[in-house]
């Protein structure tokens, strides 16, 4: 403590009350004319307050000070209540707006349900695209020749697929045709 900071208020009152303090306050006190007067001036008002007379109130105010009090605790219970109530009420419509507003983006964001396909749109084949197959398919067919019967595949009817009504040639270039099929089709599936 130096003489351009004095000691705050509350370390004065507590020495005017004889509470204990810090040494460095109490050597300030002792040194400053300035804090050691406000120190004996908050003692003088001390002494006067406690040799002041304290009146008793009026009988009346004892007997109407314990209703008084029930009825404001009672409003301040209420008052209470009230925040409460109206804290859990903002709290519901916050859930509720949050809740309204996540469904309609839920919603927004489900697809409708795509019409279901007819029966002839469906197939078991996969498209030409992705069928390893299909240039196999398509060396058959030209091997048939250029109007195969499709409806015949049955080798007992001597459909033109038919395998056995093929020459030696012919059944050495298909074998080939398939076993390069099968060769490319195994390697691209490892």
């Amino acid at each position: 403590m130096n003489a351009e900071r004095h000691v705050p208020p509350e370390a004065l009152v507590d020495l005017s009350e004889g509470l204990p303090v810090d040494a460095a306050v109490r050597g300030h006190v002792e040194r400053c004319g300035e804090c050691s007067g406000r120190v004996e001036e908050l003692r003088a008002a001390l002494v006067s307050a406690q040799k002041a007379p304290i009146e008793e109130p009026d009988p009346a105010y004892w007997d109407s000070f314990l209703p008084r009090l029930r009825a404001r605790i009672r409003r301040e219970e209420r008052a209470a209540r009230t925040r409460r109530v109206a804290g859990l009420a903002a709290a519901a419509v916050v859930a509720a707006v949050a809740l309204v507003a996540v469904s309609v983006r839920v919603r927004e964001s489900v697809p409708e349900p795509a019409a279901a396909p007819s029966a002839g749109e469906i197939s078991l084949l996969p498209p030409v695209a992705d069928d390893e197959d299909y240039e196999l398919l398509l060396d058959l067919v030209e091997l048939a020749g250029s109007d195969p019967d499709w409806d015949g595949l049955d080798p007992a009817s001597g459909s033109p697929l038919d395998v056995s009504s093929l020459d030696p040639e012919e059944q050495e270039a298909l074998l080939e045709r398939l076993s390069r099929s099968l060769e490319e089709n195994s390697d691209d599936r490892s």
